[in-house]
């Protein structure tokens, strides 16, 4: 029975934490390392899961305090995100200045991320796996309000600094 439990968890969750692990390392490797120990920390206590949460919520927390640890034993690293398809088009300038806008987007959103501190890191992390301000709460034992207004404050940041660097939004 267990096994067939924790083999609808892997399957169901996988990916998703996966991609959070590749947003704290920037490296599939790593990424998948981190996701396996995840797993194997999942399986050993998955008796010990209460469900006072989502198993979703649960293994975020697992994941992050997983890559916070490998973190913290190395020196810092810059979080890479997926890059976004961006459809390119040699025949259209106008694509093409798109195609540069949005690749210089996804530069400087990863340079700015790269510069938050670890709690902020993993805010955003998680907030982009598309957690609930509740959820990401649950993750990191700080209040809801508190992430809400911590996911408010970043968004400002990166749109002033945005606008500052480039004058465009």
């Amino acid at each position: 029975m267990k096994e067939k439990i924790y083999s609808e968890i892997l399957k169901e969750n996988y990916s998703k934490v996966f991609r959070l692990c590749l947003r704290y390392f920037g490296n599939t490797e790593e990424a998948e390392d981190a996701a396996q120990d995840v797993f194997v920390k999942a399986w050993m206590n998955i008796d010990k899961f209460r469900g006072d949460s989502a198993i979703s919520t649960w293994l975020f927390r697992i994941a992050t305090n997983v890559c916070l640890t490998s973190l913290r034993k190395r020196k810092p690293a810059i979080i890479q995100i997926d890059k976004l398809e961006i459809e390119k088009s040699d025949d259209d300038p106008e694509d093409s200045n798109k195609q540069e806008t949005g690749e210089k987007k996804i530069e400087f959103f990863n340079d700015y991320i790269g510069r938050l501190n670890i709690v902020d890191r993993t805010i955003v992390n998680l907030y982009l796996e598309e957690n609930d301000s509740k959820s990401i709460a649950d993750i990191t034992g700080l209040s809801d309000i508190n992430i809400r207004t911590r996911i408010h404050r970043i968004k400002k940041c990166i749109k002033k600094e945005w606008e500052e660097k480039y004058g465009i939004r």
